[in-house]
């Protein structure tokens, strides 16, 4: 312990030699055009070796951002055209005119998404001072392949799926699993989308990357993860585009995607992308609790058999409207998802308790706001806003209590001729026949605010705020049972703040954090 008291003058030591070091900083400028002397918008703009350092070219070609005095190597990329590597110094180039030539092939795996380039990301991220692994799913996107399929070949990653498609999965990283191991869309905690827009159901080719944080995960993903995190950050192309993919599979499995994006006259930006999967996940099955019940009433087995009732179906459809590259904000958008899932059961714990109508159906309603703003009011400080609004409903539909073997077909009693009925008439509920409806709403919103306090030092700051409301209605009960129903609701406050440094020319890179964790759960109880 005795150590630990030195770390903060170690700390402060390394800040002030990164500030004795920092130079006075200077507006770099510039247009980018064609041969043709016309703009070209959206181009990127980056510093070699100072990743950091990056802007977009607006509709006019025009982009800006602060360099400290020194010579620099700039890149620019833009689709079709060659990317441009030029030389330059400052303060005495201050403002240049860049033009770039029509590329006779254009490769966008050297352009980027939403003004970043993959690699250049990639490396940021991955240099960022965590144990972090970074996914593209360029490729990907191209193949019949899912998701978790993706973060299954990741080194410390493993997958374990039940079942076919639409199966339950768990996750496990480094070992850890479970609860310790947490899992973001753009920052925002999973569950606030519910199981129909999970990993299982979300197409590669609708997700730009994804970051498998191993052990400490950063202050902006703000939860208790103490196994690792997994953020997938969706794609979010301003160019204009349309693509969409199909595959056919065996067991009557079917997956289509689509993406697409137009930049309306008024610089509106219309985003959207959906996706459709269905499966009867009809393979074969096989074990000594594989039976059928014959004519006289005894059994016979053990049997190889179809899956005859654990068929997964699953839609969505995300779109967003908003802005880039305005004086006001680098990125806004609004936008709304709504998506649907349905998974018939077929059997209990043991495969002996076999189901044949049994099944849960669970659909989402979800609207965001995206707001993202650099060099805001003074140069070197960020805005990043993310919240969201949802709605999920989550139904488990079990009102048939025909009794069913692994032929598919109901079980006949010998002496009536009648299908056998579980008592209860339900084939899994304890309590008879339900209809039950698991209402859930949910509002979170991360907001993270960054101050660079020159190139070697930089201060964040991030807040969660995330409230959860859950009801339950069966239309099976009687009155009394629904109005004595329990609701819970809960309110959760993250707060983290993180210090930054750059030394010893980015050999040496350190993050100090702080995390708060504040929740207040109510139940109540009629």
């Amino acid at each position: 312990k005795k150590y630990l008291f030195f770390i903060p003058f170690l700390l402060l030591a390394l800040s002030l030699s990164s500030y004795t070091n920092a130079q006075n900083t200077q507006n770099f400028s510039g247009t980018v055009k064609n041969g043709q002397n016309e703009p070209i918008p959206h181009a990127t703009v980056l510093v070699e070796h100072h990743y950091r350092y990056k802007a977009v070219a607006d509709s006019n070609g025009f982009f800006r951002f602060s360099l400290s005095d020194g010579t620099y190597t700039i890149k620019i990329h833009a689709v079709g055209y060659e990317s441009h590597t030029q030389q330059i110094s400052v303060p005495s180039e201050s403002n240049i005119n860049f033009t770039l030539k029509p590329s006779s092939n254009s490769n966008l795996s050297d352009v980027t998404i939403n003004g970043l380039g993959k690699g250049v990301e990639k490396h940021r991220i991955e240099t960022s001072g965590y144990a972090v692994n970074v996914i593209e799913t360029k490729d990907a996107a191209l193949q019949n392949i899912q998701t978790i399929d993706l973060l299954d070949r990741s080194a410390g990653v493993r997958v374990r799926q039940n079942g076919g498609l639409g199966g339950t999965v768990e996750y496990n990283i480094n070992g850890l699993s479970g609860n310790a191991v947490k899992i973001f869309i753009d920052g925002i905690p999973i569950s606030n989308y519910g199981r129909s827009f999970s990993l299982n159901s979300i197409p590669p080719a609708l997700i730009e990357r994804m970051e498998v944080y191993k052990g400490v995960i950063p202050g902006h993903l703000s939860e208790d993860a103490l196994g690792g995190a997994i953020n997938v950050i969706l794609k979010k192309g301003m160019q204009n585009n349309f693509t969409t993919s199909y595959s056919f599979g065996s067991f009557n499995t079917h997956q289509w995607n689509a993406t697409g994006s137009y930049q309306l006259k008024n610089s509106l930006i219309v985003k959207g992308s959906a996706f459709y999967n269905y499966s009867d996940n009809s393979y074969k099955v096989w074990g000594d609790d594989i039976l059928y019940y014959e004519a006289d009433g005894s059994t016979s087995g053990p049997h190889k058999a179809k899956r005859f009732n654990d068929a997964y179906d699953s839609k969505s459809l995300k779109l967003d409207f908003g802005f880039v590259n305005k004086k006001w904000a680098d990125q806004f958008f609004v936008g709304g998802l709504i998506s649907d899932q349905m998974k018939k059961l077929q059997h209990g714990v043991s495969m002996r308790m076999v189901y044949g109508n049994r099944h849960s159906r669970q659909n989402s309603k979800v609207g965001s706001l995206i707001y993202t703003k650099n060099n805001l009011f003074v140069k070197g400080l960020s805005v990043n806003v993310n919240s969201s609004y949802s709605y999920l409903e989550r139904e488990n539909i079990d009102t048939i209590g025909d009794r069913f073997d692994w032929r598919g077909t109901p079980i006949i009693n010998p002496n009536t001729g009648l299908p056998v009925q579980y008592a209860n008439g339900a084939e899994q509920s304890s309590i008879g026949k339900t209809l039950s409806v698991n209402s859930e709403k949910t509002f979170v919103a991360r907001s993270n605010i960054s101050y660079a306090l020159n190139d070697n030092n930089a201060v964040f700051a991030n807040i969660l705020y995330n409230t959860f409301k859950r009801g339950v209605d069966d239309s099976f009960r009687d009155e009394i049972w629904r109005n004595f129903q329990n609701t819970r609701d809960l309110t959760k406050q993250i707060y983290s703040f993180t210090y930054q440094n750059i030394a010893f020319d980015g050999k040496l890179r350190s993050n100090v954090f702080y995390k708060s964790y504040n929740q207040k759960v109510n139940s109540h109880e009629p």
